[in-house]
């Protein structure tokens, strides 16, 4: 069995992704918690999002442990996307509620589903709000017709303690979807002038 690394795990899942979940968008390096980490692949659906970090056989599965701090909080749910060289490893090592997903070369390309993803425990409306910039939270005010004295000089953290108070944790879900899908958007617009 051959090595796969990073890039070949990540595209073998994109296409087994895009068929198999059509309806959901995959985004790629995803800044999180407040820009504390990175998500390798976020799938958007219509009400949630699920995280996957990848781990190829070059990487340590330990690290995981110390970036699942960030993902928990802000996805419900979260997968590993590893390899059969450390799959076993993996079973041991990261939380039960996360997913694994298993990825080979051989036979061609295939994807298997070793652990399905549970709900985070440690969701955290807050945590996931912070993905978010103040301009996107003072959108969502206005959108949801939410009114605060002075939120236009409202700090980052004074608008998020508000929404929360505001939204459940399936709006707060929808709405960091809805930004994220925005961000991206915007960003493939503006790569087309230049």
């Amino acid at each position: 069995m051959s090595i796969l690394l990073d890039k070949d795990i990540r595209e073998i899942f994109t296409v087994h992704h895009a068929k198999r979940y059509p309806r959901s968008i995959l985004l790629s390096e995803v800044r999180v918690n407040n820009g504390l980490a990175i998500a390798d692949l976020v799938s958007i659906g219509g009400k949630t999002s699920h995280c996957y970090e990848i781990k190829s056989d070059r990487d340590k599965i330990s690290r995981v442990l110390e970036q699942s701090k960030s993902y928990e909080v802000v996805f419900k749910k979260i997968s590993l996307i590893t390899t059969y060289n450390l799959y076993k490893k993996a079973l041991v090592t990261i939380p039960s509620y996360w997913g694994i997903v298993i990825v080979s070369n051989t036979p061609k390309n295939k994807v298997y589903y070793c652990r399905k993803a549970s709900v985070s425990p440690y969701f955290s409306k807050q945590d996931a709000l912070y993905t978010l910039w103040r301009d996107e939270l003072l959108k969502i005010l206005l959108m949801k017709n939410i009114t605060e004295k002075s939120s236009g000089r409202a700090s980052r953290s004074m608008l998020i303690d508000t929404l929360c108070g505001k939204l459940s944790n399936l709006e707060t879900c929808k709405w960091v979807n809805y930004f994220l899908l925005n961000r991206q958007y915007n960003q493939r617009k503006t790569s087309w002038f230049k």
